[in-house]
């Protein structure tokens, strides 16, 4: 429209130039002439008109391509809500493991397969399962509890490092990063769990590290407490009881410090002269019986036969515990243990299968004191885990008594 009007307007400016020429024609040729310039176009109206549709075309598109946008996230949108993404599992690094379970004890766990049960234990005095196999070796350990507190609770003389749960339950870490040391050697190192779950104290101990491996750590978190069966289904191993009987043909030993005596064989027996003499001895500390025999054709041959040992730091307490503290001669050895009655005296008798002939102790407490008889030989019958004391050791301790 713009344009049409400008056109027709030149068109008139032409006309009336035409006309002019006409009437110059007419007029006298000395009459001078009047020429009019041409109207100049008017470019600045045109560049404001592109202009105006340069914006209107430009805010039409960037609206279209809005909606264009808009329809694209929704679609995006929805895809994201229709497709969701996959769970990742973890596999379960127990799945194909062993399941201890206990009842007597009231415990379960699971092993790796690389792993054996090495003892099982459950009399008067041991309550226990060692694990062994591979690089892990750890055993479960119940002890009652008596008058001891959890946190006031000192594992072989270690203090508490740090609290825990054990199958949700309280428990305390010891570490031993140097094992127990108590005497010229110390144990593995270990690190020890321990909760108190109805009247027992659990020790769940991992050996030959204080630090716990990945390995362990599974192993740690599949115990579980169990409902123990009442204490009636227990199985205990009935105490030795030897009466008092002194000989008399045999010599007698009497410790005027340690307020003892018992009694030793002199009398040769044949065919090789087997006799008992008196060893190394002094009063309040130790004495050591000989046992002596005479080969055909040889000289005497006297070989220690058994020691008795006096201590003095005896404070009434588990005997077991006390033991572990101040008898200490193979750290990483099971001992088993029962009780034996010594002339009326509540002892207690420990043996274990670690040296080479074995060894047996009798531990005869009296007021503050502990007499400790020790011997070679191991007293357990693995088999039917009955422990019972050789006729020569019986006949001894049946000489024994205190002078007071």
């Amino acid at each position: 429209m713009i344009y049409f009007h400008l056109e027709i307007k030149m068109e008139n400016q032409i006309s009336m130039g035409d006309q002019n020429t006409q009437q110059i024609v007419q007029n006298d040729v000395s009459q001078p002439i009047n020429i009019q310039e041409k109207p100049k176009v008017n470019y600045l109206m045109i560049s404001g008109v592109i202009l105006s549709c340069l914006i209107v075309f430009g805010l039409g598109g960037y609206y279209l391509g809005k909606q264009s946008s808009n329809k694209n996230l929704v679609s995006r949108a929805n895809l994201t809500q229709i497709v969701s993404p996959t769970p990742i599992t973890t596999a379960d690094p127990t799945t194909n493991w062993k399941t201890y379970n206990n009842k007597n004890l009231g415990f379960e766990l699971k092993y790796p397969p690389s792993v054996q049960i090495d003892k099982e234990l459950n009399d008067q005095y041991n309550r226990a399962t060692i694990f062994k196999g591979g690089s892990v070796h750890f055993e479960v350990m119940l002890r009652k509890t008596g008058d001891i507190t959890l946190d006031k609770y000192y594992f072989m003389d270690s203090p508490i490092v740090r609290k825990t749960t054990l199958d949700n339950i309280p428990a305390n870490i010891y570490e031993l990063p140097n094992g127990y040391c108590d005497g010229p050697s110390c144990s593995e190192p270990y690190i020890a769990f321990v909760a108190k779950y109805g009247s027992d104290l659990y020790h769940l101990s991992f050996f030959g590290d204080a630090k716990m491996s990945d390995e362990e750590n599974q192993i740690l978190s599949t115990f579980k407490f169990l409902d123990k069966p009442s204490p009636t289904s227990t199985t205990t191993i009935p105490s030795i009881t030897i009466k008092y009987s002194p000989k008399t043909n045999w010599q007698t030993y009497t410790d005027e410090i340690a307020k003892f005596s018992f009694q030793y064989n002199t009398n040769p027996t044949q065919p090789y002269n087997l006799h008992q003499s008196l060893g190394k001895n002094e009063a309040g500390k130790n004495v050591m019986i000989m046992g002596c025999n005479t080969p055909p054709n040889g000289q005497e041959v006297c070989l220690e036969q058994y020691t008795v040992t006096i201590y003095s730091n005896y404070n009434g307490g588990s005997r077991r515990d006390w033991m572990s503290k101040n008898i200490n001669d193979y750290p990483n050895c099971q001992r088993y243990y029962t009780d034996v009655s010594v002339v009326g005296k509540n002892a207690m008798l420990a043996t274990s299968d670690c040296s080479s002939w074995g060894e047996t102790y009798v531990l005869v407490p009296n007021g503050s004191q502990m007499v400790v008889f020790l011997t070679k030989g191991y007293s357990r019958n693995d088999t039917t885990g009955k422990i019972t004391l050789q006729a020569w050791i019986n006949e001894v301790l049946s000489t024994f008594k205190f002078n007071q």
